[in-house]
């Protein structure tokens, strides 16, 4: 019997119903215990399949509201209490809200936070919404607060149905499985059910919660990093910090994500008439990293990547400028990241503009690609660019004035 009847489910409501459940199920333990791994592989392949995952359960959700629109839907048992059915609908209620809510949160916190979100493998999800860090930071505690909150209701929904079963005895569990559903096979239905629903909470408590290896910002002020730049003088340009950047987008399973160095210092000499005495030394802090998300910097910032620890620092320096043409010009120099040196050609435009005060200021563009196994970013099960790509775009911006 596929459609529903006044007296019970049919094949398809019970199909959905059991697919769902399991899959809902397994979502909760494997988010559990995807946080309390370590930064691997597999751990992000886990998290792609988590998502493609939430995205089948919200195209479930949906064909399970149409087809709950379209079909009978079975009358409630005469051994059912008022306070049962108000009880019973608030709770199909809530399920329903999760269903459609919880794979909704899960796919503005993969957008917000720049994540890549590939359905199994065969299509791109589209983002939802823009790269947000504020947005990512919030839905992803909401999303980890109504998991708990999803626990419990799907426990309350799993009570009410055992309850009828083993104390009631009617056909209330039977009529979502089968009417020869016995005490020995819902007792072993029982018992599944409270393995799969605690197990989330035994890789949330037994386990660990999220190990994260955040970095502590180093804030260097403006008056600090004035300090490190040299007397003035006419080719001496000071570096604004606040209008000034280094950003860079790489990709995770061939979607790309985005991220900056925050804090940066830096000398600059340049003339354009005097490109023989150019010179310019920028110092990065590898520990101002940020991508959106608190987990991926922390991450970036381990001993199989930057390792910031033992290298706190990336260097260009640049001792050797070449005109190309009207305001464009290369500076060649050399690359320190994780203590590996590599030459570097840095393409850039430069402009300069008189102010109203009668002072200079400079606007610099570049953008380039690097490879990041050419400096050792990535070790050992990362060298394989399968899940991080090689291939790194960077884009500077500086504005400094005289």
């Amino acid at each position: 019997m596929l459609k529903n009847t006044n007296q019970s489910y049919g094949l398809i409501s019970k199909s959905l119903h059991w697919v769902m459940a399991l899959i809902i199920l397994g979502l909760l333990g494997a988010g559990f215990f995807m946080v309390s791994m370590d930064f691997s592989p597999l751990k992000l392949q886990i998290y792609g399949l988590h998502k493609s995952f939430g995205m089948l359960v919200l195209l479930l959700a949906g064909a399970r509201v149409v087809w709950r629109g379209i079909s009978v839907f079975p009358k409630s048992l005469d051994t059912h209490k008022s306070w049962e059915k108000i009880l019973s609908k608030f709770v199909h209620l809530l399920l329903y809200a999760a269903m459609i809510g919880m794979p909704l949160r899960g796919w503005i916190m993969s957008s917000a936070g720049d994540f890549p979100n590939i359905f199994f493998g065969l299509f791109e999800v589209p983002q939802i919404t823009g790269k947000d860090e504020a947005l990512f930071k919030l839905t992803r505690n909401i999303h980890g607060l109504f998991a708990f909150l999803l626990i419990g209701i799907i426990g309350l929904h799993m009570a009410g149905a055992f309850k009828h079963h083993f104390l009631d005895k009617d056909a209330t569990l039977q009529r979502m499985t089968h009417g020869a559903l016995g005490y020995l096979s819902g007792g072993a239905l029982a018992v599944m059910g409270a393995i799969l629903l605690f197990a989330p909470l035994y890789f949330e408590l037994g386990m660990g919660a999220e190990k994260t290896a955040q970095a502590e910002k180093v804030d260097v002020s403006s008056e600090a990093k004035q300090e490190m730049i040299a007397p003035a003088s006419s080719g001496l340009w000071s570096i604004d910090y606040e209008t000034s950047s280094i950003k860079f987008e790489a990709t995770q399973y061939g979607q790309a994500f985005s991220g900056a160095f925050e804090n940066f210092t830096g000398m600059i000499a340049f003339d354009p008439e005097d490109l023989d005495s150019a010179a310019t030394e920028i110092e990065i802090d590898i520990s101002s990293i940020k991508t959106g998300s608190d987990d991926r910097d922390g991450q970036a910032l381990d001993g199989e990547w930057f390792d910031a620890d033992a290298f706190p620092k990336a260097y260009f320096v640049a001792r050797s400028f070449k005109r190309v043409e009207a305001n464009r010009y290369e500076a060649h120099g050399d690359l320190t990241i994780r203590g590996v040196t590599a030459p570097l050609i840095l393409p850039f435009t430069l402009n300069i503009t008189e102010k109203d005060d009668d002072a200079q200021k400079a606007y610099m563009d570049a953008t380039l690609v690097v490879d990041r196994l050419d400096f050792e970013v990535g070790q050992g099960q990362w060298q394989s660019t399968e899940t991080i790509g090689g291939s790194v775009s960077l884009t500077i911006h500086v504005e400094a004035h005289r």
